[in-house]
């Protein structure tokens, strides 16, 4: 019998026990000695091949976390420190720039009460560009070394990723010719 024969007549089984409340039959008992033939489920092997490869990846990794514990997530804790001491550092020299050429204002021109407070600002806008002209060479010099690391990675994989590589930039390079 078919699974989908069996879908029927529980079905019918089904509707014909909300009706007659004398039905005595059962579906096992209906059934009972026939073999039952569900259908074959399709098997996918299209996957992608990197797919495939972070799969085996995260199931490694979860299996390092099952014996081992989850990884301790230090380094993002470092960046935010790193950051909060970054920001303090920055009010603190604004603050101190601001006071700095406050006092010499005062002492340049001690007749005017606006002068002082214009050098202070102009203290403080000062050491802010400068900072953050300082915070843009660190970022680049982050990312310079970021980037570094990554080709460092590129260069010691297998030949075979190589090989592949430079096979579908060839391939690309006929299309190319090929359109054109």
């Amino acid at each position: 019998i078919s699974f989908e024969d069996v879908r029927e007549i529980s079905q019918i089984f089904r509707t014909l026990e909300l009706k007659d409340d004398e039905h005595q039959g059962y579906i096992h008992q209906l059934l009972e000695g026939s073999n039952v033939e569900f259908p074959e489920k399709e098997k996918k092997e299209d996957r992608d091949p990197q797919f495939l490869a972070w799969l085996e990846k995260m199931q490694a990794k979860a299996d390092r976390e099952l014996i081992f514990g989850p990884e301790k997530k230090t380094e993002s804790i470092r960046s935010v420190s790193m950051e909060i001491g970054l920001g303090v550092n920055i009010i603190i020299l604004m603050c101190t720039s601001f006071f700095v050429m406050y006092v010499a204002g005062k002492k340049a021109f001690p007749d005017s009460k606006i002068l002082p407070v214009i050098m202070g600002a102009s203290g403080l806008i000062g050491i802010l560009v400068v900072e953050t002209v300082l915070l843009i060479a660190r970022e680049e010099r982050s990312d310079f070394r970021r980037k570094l690391k990554n080709s460092k990675k590129e260069i010691s994989k297998p030949y075979a990723s190589r090989a592949e590589k430079s096979s579908s930039s060839g391939r690309r390079r006929d299309q190319k010719k090929k359109k054109a």
